[in-house]
C-alpha cells in the first residue's frame, strides 16, 4: 500500500494523496514531497521565522500497515 500525506501550510490543506499523486497536483518531485515529512525538515521549519509560510507534510496511516517498526510487538511481549 503507497504511503499517503497531507500537505500543510500554516493549518490550510495544500493537499492529499501520495508522494506521486501530489507532485504532480503541485510540480514538485515527489522525493520533495516526502522530505516535508522529515524530521530535520520539521525542525527547519519549527525554527522559521516564520514558520506558518512553510509546508509540512504530515504521512496518514491506514488501518494496519507494516513499516517496519517492531515496537509495537516488542512492547507487547509477541
Amino acid at each position: 500500500m503507497a504511503v499517503e500525506y497531507v500537505l500543510y501550510k500554516g493549518e490550510e490543506i495544500v493537499g492529499i494523496g501520495t508522494a506521486d499523486e501530489l507532485s504532480r497536483q503541485l510540480g514538485l518531485r515527489p522525493q520533495t514531497i516526502r522530505s516535508y515529512s522529515s524530521p530535520s525538515h520539521m525542525r527547519r521549519v519549527e525554527e522559521s521565522a516564520d514558520p506558518e509560510s512553510r509546508i509540512v507534510a504530515v504521512r496518514v496511516k491506514h488501518g494496519k500497515e507494516d513499516d517496519g517498526d517492531d515496537s509495537e510487538k516488542q512492547q507487547s511481549g509477541d
